[in-house]
Formats: structure tokens, C-alpha cells, sequence
């Protein structure tokens, strides 16, 4: 059985094609996360205030960058997580003691993360933290 599937504008007719895209895509990750691993990043759940508020600031800093409003600041994420401290998690990604990347994170059940919002600091896009932070959630 074969379908239509458009990727990246192109108009595939074989599955077996499509399938060859996703592994490309696959490896692609899989060398961003070893280059991560090799430089010694490191990815740790996020307990203290402080902490949060620096994986905020990382995401806002991504998204400005890419000139994406976040919708959630800092204070109202603040009184959600004072309301909820349960329901939220949040995960950074660490170059030595900076922190490069973060995931905010809503706790939906107990098997089931939802990411709110994740991003990197500009400029670590080589690296990619982000994929060794969804490899590790």
C-alpha cells in the first residue's frame, strides 16, 4: 500500500524513501546527543525557586531570539508552581555550572510529562541540548 506524503516539499511515493528520512533524522539526533555527552553536559531535575527562574530566563532568551513571545512570565509561572508545586518539573541541561538549556515541564499523570516550554541558549545550537534533554525525560 502506498501513500502521499509530503516532507520538506517534497512529494514522496515510497514508503521505503520516507523511511530513510526519518533514520537521517534519527542519526542527526543521536550525534547531537553524543556531541553533548562528549563535552560533559549534564541534565538535572530543578527543585530550588532560583533554579526554575533560570530555566524561565534560558527559554525566554531562546524564544526572543527567535522573536516567540512566551505566553506564561515569570511571576504567573512563579504562582502556578506556588499553587501546584507537584505538577510542575523542570529539567536544565549544564555545561559545567551554566545552564544551557531547560524544559518546563507539567506533570499530567504519573507516566506522563507534558514540556510546556523548552529551549537553549543562543548560541549552543551546535550542541543542541534540547535533544539530550528530551533523550533524558
Amino acid at each position: 500500500l502506498k501513500k502521499t506524503l509530503l516532507i520538506e516539499k517534497l512529494f514522496v511515493n515510497d514508503l521505503t524513501l520516507v523511511s530513510f528520512y526519518v533514520r537521517l533524522a534519527e542519526i542527526a539526533n543521536k550525534n547531537k546527543i553524543n556531541k553533548c555527552i562528549k563535552a560533559g553536559f549534564l541534565i538535572r531535575k530543578l527543585e530550588a525557586i532560583n533554579e526554575i527562574k533560570i530555566a524561565h530566563e534560558v527559554i525566554s532568551k531562546n524564544r526572543a531570539k527567535k522573536n516567540i513571545p512566551l505566553t506564561m512570565d515569570w511571576d504567573s509561572l512563579e504562582n502556578m508552581h506556588s499553587a501546584l508545586p507537584s505538577c510542575l518539573v523542570v529539567f536544565g541541561c549544564f555545561s559545567r555550572d551554566q545552564m544551557v538549556a531547560s524544559a518546563i515541564c507539567i506533570q499530567i499523570s504519573p507516566g506522563i510529562l507534558y514540556i510546556f516550554y523548552w529551549g537553549e541558549l543562543p548560541g549552543f545550537e551546535p550542541y543542541s541540548p534540547v535533544s539530550l534533554l528530551a533523550q533524558s525525560i
